[in-house]
């Protein structure tokens, strides 16, 4: 089975999970994520039968007594797993959240995100590109992206319409590096905006 279609199921199904326990409904909806977790867990062990964290993830049980629906607790699990997974093949997992729905032109606020008090640089960024979970054509688009935007911010006058073009740009394939980008030319006294397509 296709490595790329794994990483995005298993992506798919964590974020399904989250909404699910956003939207208070783990219970309803738990016992498909449960199930379809579990099918996965084996396509995972079958791909991959010589890592040994892979083969000792337990598929997931159901805890609710009457047996008709999963548990909340079910669903915080397959969370759990599907991390787990990620991280022993080092899959990049900082876009396992729900992304940024909104339509309109959004001022890049970082001041509560805990994630940016880590160092942000061009740097850690193109190490985030390579480890995105898309087609190696997208992956080079959103490489290119991040190199003209490095090469703006370290102009003697960075054009903040060029550096919002490669915003844009990074967002239509990766929002999660449109934020990180965000955050260098925070770092660097910029403040640009983020707009939808």
């Amino acid at each position: 089975m296709d490595n790329e279609f794994l990483a995005k199921t298993l992506k798919r199904i964590f974020d399904e999970c989250q909404e699910a326990q956003n939207r208070g409904d783990a219970k309803s909806v738990g016992t498909t994520l449960v199930e379809e977790f579990n099918e996965l867990l084996q396509d995972f062990k079958d791909k991959y039968p010589d890592n040994e964290v892979i083969q000792n993830v337990e598929p997931v049980g159901l805890h609710n007594w009457t047996g008709a629906s999963a548990h909340p607790q079910d669903v915080q699990k397959v969370k759990q797993n599907c991390l787990k997974i990620a991280d022993v093949l080092d899959l990049d997992t900082s876009d396992f959240r729900e992304p940024s729905t909104s339509e309109s032109f959004t001022t890049i606020n970082f001041e509560a995100n805990q994630r940016v008090e880590q160092s942000v640089s061009i740097d850690s960024t193109l190490e985030m590109v390579e480890k995105q979970m898309i087609p190696n054509s997208e992956r080079e688009k959103l490489r290119e992206a991040v190199e003209e935007f490095g090469k703006e911010l370290d102009s003697d006058d960075p054009d903040k319409s060029r550096l919002e073009k490669c915003l844009s740009t990074a967002r239509e394939y990766q929002p999660q590096i449109a934020l990180q980008l965000g955050a260098v030319a925070l770092n660097n006294g910029i403040d640009v905006l983020l707009g939808a397509k």
